[in-house]
């Protein structure tokens, strides 16, 4: 599923998940300049970080995984607020029939799609969890 994620380079971010990636050849492995996972996110990525992710290999890995675990703090050129699509509540489905979290990770974010990616999520921390 990712094709570049390999046990060579662990992103090192300070504070990370014990699930954080291991992507190879990302940008930010070893960065210690900025504060990835901060105590109080802005609603924007800050530059620096932004411009760092924007020529990163890994960043569709990258944000795939932050999404998939709903991670907190800056992944993949994306605050936290940006990946769960706050203020979106109430955009029209972009497709027919029920939402599914397929849907959702194709950029569909009506509340049928959130309400499935959500329920996915959980599902996969249950199993996770044993």
């Amino acid at each position: 599923m990712y094709s570049q994620i390999t046990a060579v380079n662990q992103v090192a971010l300070e504070g990370s998940p014990s699930n954080a990636p291991s992507l190879s050849g990302a940008a930010c492995a070893g960065d210690t300049q900025f504060d990835w996972i901060p105590a109080a996110e802005t609603d924007t990525v800050p530059a620096g970080m932004a411009a760092l992710c924007n020529a990163c290999p890994a960043r569709s890995e990258c944000l795939a995984w932050a999404v998939s675990w709903d991670a907190e703090g800056y992944w993949g050129g994306t605050t936290t607020a940006q990946r769960r699509g706050r203020g979106r509540d109430d955009q029209e489905p972009t497709h027919e029939g029920p939402g599914s979290p397929s849907l959702y990770r194709r950029g569909c974010r009506c509340r049928g799609c959130k309400d499935a990616q959500a329920d996915r999520i959980r599902q996969q921390r249950a199993r996770n969890r044993g």
